[in-house]
């Protein structure tokens, strides 16, 4: 996937950022989830893509081709024309009390390669049990324990 990909910002993976700057200066603050999500910790959201969510009773999971920091024990070199590792895995919110989606935009678009994606998830904010997680598929709210990961490369 993103063979292609080109970016506007100036992204760092650092973790100790706390805001992403754009070429033209201007800040966004971002979501603190690497801080206050263990199993999110080595995972940069804001550029990872969606490629699926499934809701059942038992769970809600979130597909995700995820760029890993060069701290994450799967870490490699980026491939060539591809400005991250990016690695298949599965955001897992194990037997939800509940979920709500306060907005749901899935909109599916391709990709370079032609493959289908929702777009990024911009933050995911905790409250206690409760996670509210926003970006280009809408927003939801979630109540659950901690998200796990699941590498899911193919």
């Amino acid at each position: 996937m993103n063979a292609t990909a080109t970016s506007e910002h100036d992204y760092s993976l650092s973790r100790e950022a706390t805001v992403i700057r754009s070429k033209t200066g201007y800040g966004l603050d971002v979501s603190d989830y690497f801080e206050t999500i263990p199993a999110l910790r080595d995972i940069y959201l804001e550029d990872s893509y969606v490629l699926a969510i499934h809701e059942s009773e038992g769970e809600l999971r979130i597909d995700l081709d995820a760029v890993l920091t060069e701290n994450h024990p799967q870490w490699t070199p980026p491939k060539p024309g591809e400005p991250y590792c990016f690695r298949r895995i599965r955001l897992i919110f194990e037997r939800p009390r509940r979920v709500e989606w306060i907005r749901k935009d899935m909109r599916p678009s391709r990709d370079a390669t032609g493959e289908i994606e929702y777009g990024n998830i911009w933050s995911i904010q905790r409250d206690g049990t409760v996670y509210d997680v926003e970006g280009d598929l809408g927003q939801l709210r979630v109540d659950s324990g901690p998200p796990i990961v699941v590498d899911h490369e193919e």
